[in-house]
């Protein structure tokens, strides 16, 4: 992993971690770092984080898990769980970072944008609004010669 600072390195941790919650595939993620973190990084950065976040996550489960449980692994249960609540889970890993960042006075909150649409989505977006404004013109057109 490249050599970030401690500070650097939790507001990478953070975003990976909104990219976990906001389910964004590895392409979508990349953009969102690189927009949100000022500069990209690479695949194997964002994998490492991804790994290291879900195996602290792991970690603090097993630590308030019940002693008679110990011999479960929570990362195998949450990788055969639904994306509700793998985004539950990633929102406690989020309050716990958030946390260690006021600790640190870093106000990760700052980094909790509302997503930006990309413009794959508006572009999708403008054809269909300009798809249902033609039709709308039509239908109206057609009812305004039936009336005359």
């Amino acid at each position: 992993m490249p050599q970030f600072s401690e500070r650097k390195k939790l507001v990478l941790t953070f975003l990976v971690i909104n990219c976990g919650m906001y389910q964004f595939n590895e392409k979508k993620a990349l953009k969102y770092i690189k927009q949100n973190f000022g500069r990209s990084i690479s695949r194997r950065t964002y994998y490492n984080y991804k790994k290291s976040m879900y195996e602290n996550y792991e970690k603090s489960s097993l630590d308030n898990y019940p002693k008679h449980n110990l011999g479960m692994s929570t990362y195998n249960d949450l990788s055969r769980s639904s994306k509700g609540i793998i985004s539950m889970a990633l929102f406690t890993e989020k309050i716990t970072i958030i946390k260690k960042g006021l600790k640190m006075g870093i106000k990760l909150t700052k980094y909790d944008k509302p997503m930006t649409v990309l413009s794959e989505y508006q572009n999708d977006f403008d054809d269909q609004t300009k798809t249902l404004l033609d039709k709308s013109r039509k239908l109206l057109e057609r009812l305004h010669s039936r009336k005359d």
